[in-house]
């Protein structure tokens, strides 16, 4: 009886494992299916060319961790590649720059961004979407959306706009005049302009960005040496002092935030190895911990704070508004981070502890307050212009960004994680916040090069209804990029399949199924074939 117990069982288990099996292989035999049926329809073939034989297909490289993301964080910096120039940039702007001095005392309208004009901002008791006016050459490149901090003590207020708030309205380009036929190329004597890609087949040349650039830095929070944390945005003392001197012992420039947005407009050229170093949200711990640091190596810095966690007393959690000063009159840089540090693109917000969904009129009323309202009043608290500010949790579409715009700031910063170049859309820079899990890839950060990516489609920032479409881009790079290194990736969906045309640079992303994340944010990563060098582009919609 016992036996045929043991018989029973085990017929059961290979009957189990046979459906088991048999499902997996037709699952998987009915995606690969769906995926060449996919790529037949936009007309690929079904292979990955290479940039040095594009008639041999060679079969797509599968995803694997880069080993720049397992290095140690301090490892020695290998020698930079022979560089001809003495400066990073910057590419001649089209047409003069009419924006106003970085120095300027009062608020003006922001010029549109030197690659592409920005989105109209949203009208009064409005919630449409901004189009945006059809643009040659490039659009604004990538973004990603930043994750959300656990554990953080934000306080939401209500989101009465201040008295006495004068809202400035941007003027926008509306159209480009046709540029006449281009003249046969000259002879240029300078290195720092950027190359175009123009092959015969790939329509109009699309700019690619020069090869240096420069990279942002994000911190948040602090805590002293022998301390620990399970916030993964709190960084001990120690850990953020070593990061500083590894830039100082590899030769790294540390620049003030207003010379990288000038750089972007083409104002000035910057060091090779040029980094930015700016810390959100307005935590005490970054003044006791951060600050010492940085003014130890002689770093300039950028602290964007939210009025709303700014405290009148002083205090342990927040820091205060005569902290603030002192930092001010110590050189530091404070921007805008908001007014009280919400999701910006969510329509349902708490408002005094009470959660409430907002009409179009007070959505609109809302976002001015948090952008136009916290900019009025820190130019009131601190006495300055305030000209830049930084997206809470990195969170934004086209709505939230005309807002911005209209409020007058001269340049916008996310979390994308992308090197910043002078092809960069000032209303959209991207930032690499350090937390924890990212101490290890400090360096290899730094080291991620000048990959940059145009026509993406989606649009960044763009709100679409169709929920697996297919994802294009078009990397632009004037190295020798190795399109075996590819890895694609879509945050909280996994890694996705992909090909490469390298006759024009177009990526394109294959879906397996459904998004159903409410923010989509794409991940790039390739390698120089040269060098080695791993680089990193990303966008979200």
């Amino acid at each position: 009886m016992l036996f045929k117990r043991y018989i029973f069982l085990a017929a059961c288990v290979i009957l189990f494992l046979g459906v088991y099996v048999g499902h997996f292989y037709f699952a998987r035999s009915a995606m690969e299916g769906q995926f060449q049926s996919e790529r037949a329809k936009y007309g690929v073939d079904g292979t990955v060319l290479t940039a040095s034989d594009s008639s041999q297909p060679a079969a797509p490289a599968p995803f694997a961790p880069s080993p720049d993301s397992a290095a140690a964080p301090l490892a020695p910096a290998p020698p930079p590649a022979p560089d001809t120039n003495t400066l990073i940039g910057p590419v001649p702007p089209s047409a003069p720059d009419t924006s106003s001095p970085d120095n300027s005392s009062s608020p003006s309208a922001p010029t549109p961004p030197d690659s592409t004009p920005p989105s109209a901002p949203t009208p009064p008791d409005s919630n449409s979407i901004p189009t945006t006016p059809p643009v040659a050459p490039t659009p604004p490149p990538s973004t990603m959306n930043e994750p959300r901090p656990t554990g953080s003590p934000f306080r939401f207020a209500s989101y009465q706009p201040a008295d006495g708030i004068v809202f400035h309205t941007a003027e926008f380009q509306t159209a480009l005049n046709p540029a006449p036929p281009p003249a046969p190329p000259a002879p240029v004597a300078t290195t720092n302009a950027a190359p175009v890609i123009a092959p015969a087949d790939a329509g109009p040349a699309r700019p690619v960005p020069v090869e240096a650039s420069v990279i942002v830095l994000g911190y948040h929070q602090f805590v002293g040496p022998g301390q620990s944390s399970k916030n993964i945005y709190v960084m001990k003392q120690d850990v953020f002092e070593s990061e500083m001197k590894y830039l100082k012992d590899n030769g790294y420039h540390v620049v003030p935030l207003a010379d990288v947005v000038k750089f972007i407009k083409g104002q000035i050229g910057l060091p090779p190895n040029s980094v930015a170093i700016t810390i959100d949200d307005g935590y005490k711990s970054a003044i006791v911990w951060a600050a010492p640091v940085l003014k130890k190596y002689g770093y300039p810095w950028t602290y964007f704070v939210y009025p709303d966690f700014i405290t009148v007393n002083e205090g342990v959690g927040a820091a205060s508004w005569n902290d603030l000063l002192a930092l001010q009159a110590d050189g530091v840089d404070i921007e805008s981070h908001s007014m009280t540090h919400p999701m910006l693109t969510k329509h349902h917000q708490q408002i005094k502890g009470v959660w409430h969904t907002f009409t179009d009129t007070e959505y609109d009323a809302f976002l001015t307050n948090e952008t136009a309202g916290s900019k009025a009043l820190l130019e009131k608290k601190l006495g300055k212009p305030v000209l830049y500010f930084a997206y809470p949790y990195g969170d934004w579409n086209k709505v939230v960004q005309a807002k911005a715009i209209a409020a007058g700031y001269d340049a916008i910063f996310t979390v994308a994680g992308n090197p910043v170049h002078t092809t960069t859309d000032k209303s959209s820079v991207g930032r690499y916040v350090i937390t924890q899990p990212d101490e290890k890839n400090f360096a290899s950060f730094l080291r991620q090069g000048a990959l940059s990516v145009a026509e993406a489609d989606p649009a960044p920032g763009a709100t679409i209804s169709n929920p697996r479409p297919l994802i294009t881009a078009v990397l632009g790079y004037v190295g020798n990029l190795d399109p075996k290194s590819i890895e694609t990736e879509v945050r909280n969906y996994g890694v996705v399949r992909h090909d490469f045309d390298p006759k024009t640079s177009t990526i394109r992303l294959y879906l397996a199924r459904d998004l159903v994340q409410s923010t989509v944010a794409i991940s790039i990563r390739v390698k120089d074939a040269d060098s080695g060098q791993t680089m990193v582009a990303s966008w979200h919609f």
